[in-house]
């Protein structure tokens, strides 16, 4: 049976889809050999008469070397027409060829057939187990199992294949990724010190009944990102006043007044940390603040704080008479000078003599100058402040800044003009530190 299966297997591979009626064939002998297979591992009940059964094996064993003998004839005969086929008649050739194949295949057949025959009978000597034979009983008459796959080891070597490259495209695709997602990844693109992570601001359903409301002077919010929204978490302001705390810090240390909000690209969230550090300024520590709004191109401060359409920095630069620079006044520590009409080319007008008297006159009137400066991973327009500001923020935010572009932003200012980073949208973290603001206001106030 070994050999005859091993024979059909190299007659397969010789034919192509276009001999169904030879393909047929040999599924319907693997089919005969499965079931003759199955019955002979299914051991049969013995017959009664072990001389006849004798008999039976000795005529079946001669109709054996019959078949394969008659199997031998067919593969010289087709081997001798394939020796004696002439050039000229190639489609004669052919059709004698699947001729002769046939044959072979029919004997193959008749040897299969005979040798089940010869299992079934041999095997019927031996004991059984009646629950083992009921069992091999059914599993006999069960249907074949449909071949969907030659048994081949190229398919395992394929897969294998296919599943290295997968992990080495990951591979790759992970090295090249350098987007700063945590902590680990700021201090390994930058050396600069971090000031304060800001996390990712969820607004609360409603606010803590207990909340005090010191900044209610000031405009309505127009966003919960805001610190004095009465949604915005307490755990943000608590977060931005921890930023006003360094800044007083690095102050002691070294004489800095006016401040540059600045990130490396558009949409990591400056506008909103620069009001946001202002408020955190005036209210928490009751300084005079003045917030500029010098990002003269895509200015947002207005909008954010929802103030009315009005001229602004941009329209008082390009003036040249003696009125004073607008100033809109939100409360009696806070104030705040728009962008005005934005400029396509505000470098000329960030760089006129002007502009400097302005910030040397409020650094004079003011505890803090706040600016909102350009993204400087784009354009040049906050590098031209440079002589005028005492020192640069610049803002990360997480899974968006990468740390190529982080450290370009850092040179193009000069490190030694940097105060700190500010690590924002962090993802809230599952520890007792993303709690601890809660916890910490949902305890009852201590008596007076």
């Amino acid at each position: 049976v070994d050999d005859a299966r091993e024979r059909l297997g190299v007659l397969e591979a010789r034919l192509t889809p276009q001999h169904p009626d030879v393909l047929r064939q040999i599924d319907t002998v693997r089919e005969r050999e499965a079931a003759a297979t199955t019955l002979a591992a299914a051991r049969p009940r013995p017959v009664a008469d072990p001389t006849e059964q004798t008999r039976e094996l000795k005529a079946l064993e001669e109709r054996v070397v019959a078949s394969e003998a008659a199997h031998a004839r067919a593969l010289r005969d087709a081997a001798a027409v394939e020796a004696t086929t002439t050039p000229g008649d190639a489609a004669g050739a052919e059709r004698d060829r699947l001729l002769r194949e046939r044959e072979v295949l029919q004997a193959i057949a008749t040897a299969l057939e005979v040798k089940r025959d010869f299992l079934r009978m041999k095997v019927k000597a031996l004991p059984i187990d009646p629950a083992q034979d009921e069992a091999a009983t059914e599993a006999a008459a069960a249907p074949p199992a449909p071949r969907l796959l030659p048994s081949t080891p190229w398919i395992g070597w394929g897969l294998g294949g296919a599943l290295l490259f997968a992990v080495m495209v990951g591979f790759v695709l992970h090295a090249r990724d350098t987007k700063i997602r945590d902590l680990v990844d700021l201090r390994a693109a930058t050396d600069v010190p971090l000031l304060v992570s800001v996390n990712e601001i969820v607004p609360v359903r409603a606010a803590p009944a207990t909340a005090e409301r010191e900044l209610s002077t000031l405009p309505e919010p127009a966003t919960a990102t805001l610190v004095w929204h009465p949604r915005c978490p307490r755990r943000t302001v608590e977060q931005y006043r921890r930023l006003a705390q360094g800044l007083r810090r690095i102050r002691a240390e070294r004489q800095i007044r006016v401040v540059g909000i600045t990130s490396a690209l558009p949409g990591e969230g400056k506008t909103l940390s620069a009001v946001n550090l202002a408020v955190s300024l005036a209210e928490g520590y009751r300084q005079r603040v003045l917030l500029v709004d010098a990002d003269l191109r895509r200015p947002a401060v207005q909008t954010l704080l929802s103030l009315p359409k009005q001229q602004g920095l941009a329209d008082w630069l390009r003036r040249d008479d003696e009125r004073e620079c607008p100033v809109v006044r939100l409360n009696s520590r806070l104030s705040v000078v728009p962008a005005g009409t934005p400029s396509d080319d505000p470098l000329p007008l960030l760089t006129t003599l002007r502009m400097a008297l302005f910030l040397a006159t409020a650094r004079t009137d003011f505890d803090w100058v706040v600016i909102d400066t350009p993204p400087t991973g784009l354009i040049a327009d906050a590098g031209v402040l440079d002589a005028n500001v005492d020192g640069f923020i610049v803002l990360a935010a997480a899974e968006r800044t990468t740390g190529p572009v982080l450290r370009q932003a850092i040179a193009s200012l000069g490190q030694d003009r940097i105060l700190g980073v500010l690590f924002n949208r962090v993802r809230h973290s599952d520890g007792a530190d993303s709690d601890s603001y809660s916890n910490y206001y949902a305890m009852p106030s201590a008596p007076q």
